[in-house]
């Protein structure tokens, strides 16, 4: 399998179930693990999005932003965009995200995390 080099700023199609695809950006790389942390958009594609797709598309458009895993990208599920919309860090913020607490049913937390380095959690509470 060739290897597949992608980085932030990059567009990519997100295979539905169901059929069709939906658009994300990597808006910060996490280095770790891979993957890192995505903003994605709607509507469903028939066909895999295009660069010109990605022109509409800014932070406060997204449908979903969350930390996902590459595999889809590695394996060529999730293909990869070129000639989208220009990338600038500051354009696409990491958020705060709330997590909830698995043992104490109800009790939930805003974390924040590094904007530079968001697998580091700055603080939680």
């Amino acid at each position: 399998m060739a290897k597949i080099k992608y980085s932030e700023g990059q567009w990519f199609a997100v295979t539905l179930p169901g059929g069709g695809y939906a658009l994300g950006i990597i808006v910060r790389g996490n280095y770790r693990t891979k993957g890192g942390l995505g903003y994605f958009f709607g509507p469903r594609y028939s066909n895999v999005p295009i660069g010109l797709d990605t022109l509409s598309k800014d932070k406060d458009n997204s449908i979903h932003i969350g930390f996902f895993s590459d595999l889809g990208i590695i394996r060529g599920e999730w293909p990869l965009i070129s000639g989208g919309k220009p990338f600038s860090r500051e354009d696409w913020p990491v958020p705060f995200f709330r997590r909830l607490d698995p043992i104490r049913k109800g009790l939930a937390f805003l974390v924040e995390y590094d904007q530079n380095f968001p697998a580091m959690i700055i603080q939680s509470g």
